[in-house]
């Protein structure tokens, strides 16, 4: 299995265990339980944990308009910030990039293989915006 340590992000002067922890915090944004979120959030250092957490509270009644938008928040901040990460990324050339997630067919390939890969899609609109 592929591990990797999650590096800390800032997002509008705020520090994040990492995207994910940023991604799934907003889920909650501006509800009754995303102060609890926040509180949970801090003792977060692993994506997995980070998804449970967002899982836990209450979804924000717009997260269906949202979710990319933050998402690209969340993958900015890391690319952007990380040299190494940012180097990765460009590494890839103009290779398509998939999330292979077969039980996911918004931001993966899905079991099929014609998932939206919105993932994928975000990051090569970031890579070639890294390029400029």
């Amino acid at each position: 299995q592929f591990t990797f340590t999650e590096p800390p992000i800032m997002v509008d002067g705020e520090e994040y265990a990492g995207a994910e922890a940023y991604f799934q915090l907003q889920k909650s944004f501006g509800t009754p339980s995303h102060d609890g979120a926040k509180a949970a959030m801090k003792a977060i250092t692993d994506p997995i944990e980070a998804w449970a957490v967002g899982r836990a509270h209450d979804l924000r009644a717009d997260w269906d308009q949202a979710k990319v938008g933050v998402m690209r928040t969340a993958i900015r901040a890391k690319f952007v910030q990380s040299a190494e990460l940012r180097e990765l990324l460009l590494s890839t050339g103009t290779h398509p990039l998939v999330q292979i997630k077969p039980g996911d067919t918004f931001w993966g390939s899905g079991k099929a293989g014609r998932g939206q890969n919105m993932l994928g899609v975000l990051l090569m609109e970031l890579r070639d915006e890294l390029r400029k």
